[in-house]
């Protein structure tokens, strides 16, 4: 299942991650590596990352938490997306199953 994550982390945490080696580099880099995004976006308003990845199976969901978790003292906040051109299916299956066919809500 495909993820948009936010990864956002306290000034506090920020100046730990920028003191080491490399700043922020090196834990980025190992993410896009093992998690291989989709997409990957910085904020420039703030110290906070977005991620868009696929995840086959819990086990891979829990990993990326305890990964981002380890590194940056945060959770993500982690929503299920699916692309705009997949929805046309996923919508016409919720007015099957929701409305039971009906394409008006009730």
């Amino acid at each position: 299942m495909r993820f948009a994550a936010t990864i956002e982390i306290s000034p506090e945490t920020g100046a730990r991650v920028d003191a080491q080696p490399g700043g922020p580099g090196p834990a980025i880099r190992q993410l896009m590596e093992q998690f291989r995004p989709d997409s990957c976006w910085v904020a420039l308003d703030r110290r906070a990352l977005f991620v868009v990845a696929d995840f086959p199976g819990e086990k891979d969901i829990a990993a990326f938490m305890a990964f981002v978790s380890a590194r940056f003292e945060t959770y993500p906040e982690m929503t299920p997306v699916v692309d705009v051109r997949e929805f046309g299916a996923i919508s016409r299956h919720i007015a099957e199953t929701v409305h039971g066919g009906d394409q008006k809500a009730r």
